[in-house]
């Protein structure tokens, strides 16, 4: 495990990692530039509350860029230490809605192996990487979210 592998899980169990993404978000030029540059992307394409689904949320940087241009967003993320950072930045946001789910051909369960909440995440059984840490998580499928929430305007799936 990296250093900053190591830093992420310290600032999780201290309960301070949003706050602190959140300043580095805030502080970081690159960080800013990119965020810009996605909001202009988006906003090409998405306009007020129309239904975009961020499939493979991570820990929400596509959801908090549509959810600046007005979109109302379902963030579907299993990952179990990226969910509840989801929760935290953006419960208070009626637009926002959490699935804590991956996305597959049929629901059920899986099995979903991940390195904390880095990006690295995935359902594959030829898992590459040396850390194995993983946890069974709930599948549902692309028709039962459009089932329940309708047919968005945006798909973007990171996976």
């Amino acid at each position: 495990m990296n250093l900053h592998a190591i830093a992420i899980r310290l600032l999780q169990r201290a309960g301070l990692y949003v706050l602190a993404r959140e300043g580095y978000q805030r502080l970081s030029p690159s960080r800013r530039r990119s965020r810009r540059a996605m909001r202009c992307f988006y906003a090409q394409l998405v306009a007020p509350d129309e239904l975009c689904f961020d499939v493979g949320a991570n820990v929400g940087q596509t959801t908090e860029v549509l959810l600046t241009l007005g979109a109302r967003v379902v963030a579907v993320e299993p990952n179990p230490l990226c969910s509840p950072i989801l929760e935290k930045r953006f419960q208070r946001n009626k637009r926002f809605t959490l699935v804590d789910a991956a996305v597959g051909a049929a629901p059920g369960k899986a099995k979903l192996h991940f390195m904390g909440t880095a990006s690295t995440a995935s359902l594959r059984e030829d898992w590459p990487f040396e850390t194995n840490d993983s946890v069974e998580v709930a599948v549902t499928t692309l028709d039962e979210l459009i089932s329940r929430w309708g047919r968005p305007k945006l798909l973007k799936v990171d996976v």
